[in-house]
């Protein structure tokens, strides 16, 4: 015979016992010893739905349950506490309506009270662990809802009240992800990021954007929440961004607390040792005005000044950056009180006018506009059938000049005007991405500017398309009056860290650093090398180089190595089919590298070739032909990328 062993049961602790007896208490005399949050701990309710990886509760709120096939609510009163004899369970919008409802009753729960016949109610044998589906009426839309569940006992008395946060999709929502543009970022430039919401078409998700954990800005992705403008972090010093994704607004006065049901996160980073970007718009002092297209229709420049949107800019966005989309029908656009063209003592400066934009379909319009105030002239540099084009009134008179470039629609283009005056007369010069572009002559247009005036980029009549920045370069390094250095910032763009150095000649910002024999620099033209003529550039650096020249007229030049034993020259003739693709102009090249042996430099053209004995420093200069007159456009120099023998 086996006997069942008795073991003593362990007498309770102070504390356990105590609440035992609190709960006892409660159980004959009611509940109102405990608190609401001392109750719900005594019950269990839940959500869950077809697909739905987990279930949603109040402790756990925020969900996206599918109503398809109607929502599956589960009660359960945990061992020790009371049965409820009635649980009220009610899904409504967060708005209050559309709402349904349906009350379970056991056999102990009291008849329904009058005003509740509305209520649809199901008996059911017991409430201690409940489960049912509540069926969601096919007309109530996607969109954030509470569900209630409101237990009660036989004495009519709340045991628990769960209020459960969720929304309602019919169809799958993915997760959203992070895009940033540009790409990559310069150090403290500006970094628009983008939430990239497909999957959301016809639908407006509640946004919520952080970054280093601080929330910069919230609500619904219509309001333009669906882009953060924010400054890139600074060199080495990454910034943690995040977005969180409601996919509806929360009731109005109130505000999401739980977590986001879909959500994102990147982390910026500008590389360490990035160089400044050599894209002109970052040397906002040679700008008398910069708009820099951002959040603000205020411009930087030499001084800056305040100005207004028109109607109502939207921030978008193209392959290498974003801008802001102006003119057409919405005639939204910037307005400056003030003239922002360099005027000095009523006399125009040679300036030019930059617009790095996106065009459009749209044949024409007004990009930018600047008029003095009356009866001083007025400019406008416009799109006509898709060319640039810049008319000109002053008094009685007007004139227009057009570009013989077509802009094509949907890819970024840096367009650029240079006005230079020529006496009473303004020359006038276009330009494609650096490119020459045509230009044109107007016997007017020089004189009569007051320093007063309105400046507009595109607004009413204004040509459609995404703006990403404007400007008028008007300064050199010391501000002194400048043109934009085209031929410097487009070699920049071709050839990157491999350019040592490039002089286009366009005028007032960076002539040669020695001129001799009646060698001139004439703005827009180049510089002119009569015979017997010279100059001399700068320290060459050591390696292997490329020097690149485009002849605009006259026979070809000589090329010159200066160094501390003397000069050499080298015959430099133009390369039978080396033409430069942006001026059609013939290119005369050179190449100097080390000697291979007893050091000094090896400076080969075409057939010739020199060698330059010495350790250097040398510099490079041009000579005079040994008749007429040479005419060189621009040069430079750079760093092949594969150099024979290194």
């Amino acid at each position: 015979m086996i006997r069942s062993r008795r073991y003593p049961r362990p007498a309770l602790p102070a504390a356990a016992a105590l609440l035992a007896v609190l709960f006892a208490a409660a159980c004959d005399d009611g509940i109102g010893l405990l608190t609401m949050d001392e109750r719900q701990a005594l019950y269990r309710a839940e959500a869950s739905s077809k697909g739905s990886a987990l279930p949603v509760s109040a402790a756990n709120p925020g969900a996206i349950l599918d109503p398809s096939e109607g929502i599956r609510v589960s009660f359960e009163a945990l061992r020790g506490s009371e049965e409820p004899a009635e649980l009220v369970v009610t899904l409504r919008a967060g708005s209050g309506t559309p709402s349904v409802a349906v009350r379970y009753r056991t056999g102990q729960a009291p008849a329904a009270a009058s005003g509740e016949s509305e209520v649809r109610e199901v008996r059911t044998p017991s409430l201690a662990s409940f489960s049912a589906v509540l069926e969601v009426p096919g007309e109530f839309p996607d969109g954030y809802y509470e569900l209630v569940l409101d237990a009660r006992s036989a004495r009519s008395e709340s045991l628990s009240l769960s209020e459960i946060g969720l929304f309602l999709s019919r169809t799958l929502l993915p997760t959203p992800s992070i895009l940033a543009y540009p790409a990559n970022p310069a150090p403290e430039s500006r970094v628009l990021l983008v939430a990239n919401l497909a999957g959301y078409e016809g639908r407006d998700p509640w946004l919520r954007w952080t970054v280093d954990g601080t929330v910069r800005v919230e609500g619904l992705a219509s309001a333009g929440t669906d882009k953060l403008l924010w400054p890139a972090p600074q060199a080495g010093s990454p910034a943690a961004v995040g977005l969180a994704l409601y996919p509806a607004a929360p009731p109005e006065g109130s505000a999401f607390t739980f977590p986001p049901p879909r959500s994102a996160s990147a982390s910026l980073l500008v590389a360490p040792g990035t160089p400044e970007t050599a894209d002109e718009f970052s040397r906002a002092g040679r700008f008398r005005a910069l708009f820099r297209m951002e959040d603000t229709p205020n411009y930087a420049g030499a001084p800056g000044g305040s100005a207004e949107f028109l109607q109502s800019p939207r921030l978008d966005v193209h392959p290498g950056g974003f801008g802001l989309v102006l003119g057409g029908e919405s005639g939204a656009g910037i307005r400056a009180r003030a003239l922002l063209l360099p005027v000095r003592d009523g006399l125009l400066q040679p300036c030019t006018i930059l617009a790095r934009l996106v065009p459009s379909r749209s044949g024409g319009g007004i990009l930018f506009r600047t008029e003095a105030d009356s009866p001083g002239p007025a400019l406008e540099l416009s799109l006509t059938e898709g060319r640039p084009s810049v008319i000109l009134r002053s008094g009685d008179r007007s004139g227009e000049v057009r570009s013989r470039a077509l802009l094509v629609p949907s890819r970024p283009v840096l367009m650029g005007v240079t006005l230079r005056p020529e006496g009473p007369a303004l020359r006038i010069s276009f330009l494609v991405d650096g490119a020459p572009a045509g230009e044109g002559y107007l016997p007017f247009g020089a004189s009569g500017w007051a320093g007063d005036g309105t400046t507009t980029v595109a607004g009413p009549g204004g040509y459609p398309g995404l703006y990403d920045e404007v400007g008028v370069w008007a300064f050199d390094e010391v501000g002194g009056p400048s043109v934009y250095p085209a031929f410097l910032y487009a070699s920049r763009r071709s050839l990157g860290p491999a350019l040592v150095w490039a002089e286009g000649f366009e005028g007032a910002y960076g002539p040669p650093a020695v001129l001799s024999g009646g060698a001139s620099v004439e703005g827009g033209a180049g510089l002119a090398l009569p015979a017997g003529s010279g100059t001399r550039f700068g320290q060459l650096p050591e390696g292997t180089l490329e020097v690149e020249a485009a002849l605009s007229a006259g026979p070809a030049p000589v090329l010159v190595i200066h160094g501390p034993e003397g000069s050499a020259v080298l015959p430099w003739k133009p390369g039978v089919s080396d033409m430069d693709p942006g001026t059609g102009l013939p290119l005369l090249r050179a190449r100097i590298r080390p000697a291979e042996e007893g050091g000094g430099l090896t400076v080969s053209s075409g057939e010739e070739t020199v060698r330059v004995s010495g350790a250097g420093p040398w510099s490079l200069g041009l000579a005079g032909p040994g008749a007429g007159l040479s005419q060189i456009r621009s040069i430079r120099v750079y760093r092949p990328a594969r150099a024979p023998g290194e």
